[in-house]
């Protein structure tokens, strides 16, 4: 089977300054704001190489970056949290009017079971989670949580723990209001535009679909 994985590109602004990580040497945490259609922007979370960083012209705001989708579990006021952020594999400056490219292609296996809530009656909404071996090591698993609206979200209804799917769509940043620790949060996850299921994982029938009393 085709390697479950990945890919990223994004155009945006990158934030002024970048944070070196304290527990990954030679790396720089950073943010792109990416802006949608609408005007409104995403902000999302990039880990950068030091050395990428080396080619490009820090006094040009606009770049776009290519990469891997990756999660990381991070303690946010005493709680664990899931975050994800892009691990980035080219930088380079572009132009101003170049500004708002947000593609993302996964290639994963469902995690756990979709969640499905009907907003309306004539609409539904399903967040589920996908897991991507990373670099084809089932011991480093990234789990990414997604989004999906509408006529896509029935679709995806249907899908169940195990099986394999492409994603695509585009990242988004979200905000809400956390009740427990009463602050606003932001948090990212895929929008997802259209999926095509790869392998369905076999169903296990029940007795009475077999015949058996």
């Amino acid at each position: 089977m085709e390697e479950l994985k990945s890919k990223v590109t994004l155009s945006g602004i990158l934030s002024g300054v970048s944070t070196p990580i304290n527990y990954i040497p030679s790396m720089y945490e950073s943010t792109i704001a990416v802006k949608r259609k609408n005007g409104e922007f995403d902000f999302i979370q990039v880990v950068i190489p030091n050395g990428l960083l080396d080619g490009i012209d820090r006094s040009i705001k606009w770049v776009q970056v290519s990469g891997l989708l990756r999660s990381r579990q991070v303690i946010e006021y005493g709680r664990t949290r899931l975050r994800i952020y892009v691990y980035v594999s080219e930088i380079k400056n572009i132009e101003e009017s170049a500004v708002g490219e947000n593609q993302i292609t996964i290639l994963g296996s469902i995690k756990g079971m979709p969640m499905i809530k009907d907003l309306l009656p004539s609409n539904m909404v399903v967040n589920l989670s996908v897991s991507i071996d990373r670099h084809g090591n089932e011991k480093i698993i990234d789990c990414i949580p997604c989004v999906l609206w509408s006529n896509v979200a029935k679709s995806a209804a249907f899908l169940r723990d195990g099986d394999i799917v492409t994603i695509c769509g585009r990242m988004q940043s979200r905000s809400f209001f956390d009740k427990k620790i009463r602050l606003w949060r932001i948090v990212n996850e895929i929008a997802v535009n259209h999926f095509t299921v790869i392998k369905r994982k076999a169903r296990v029938r029940k007795k009475n679909e077999q015949g058996i009393n």
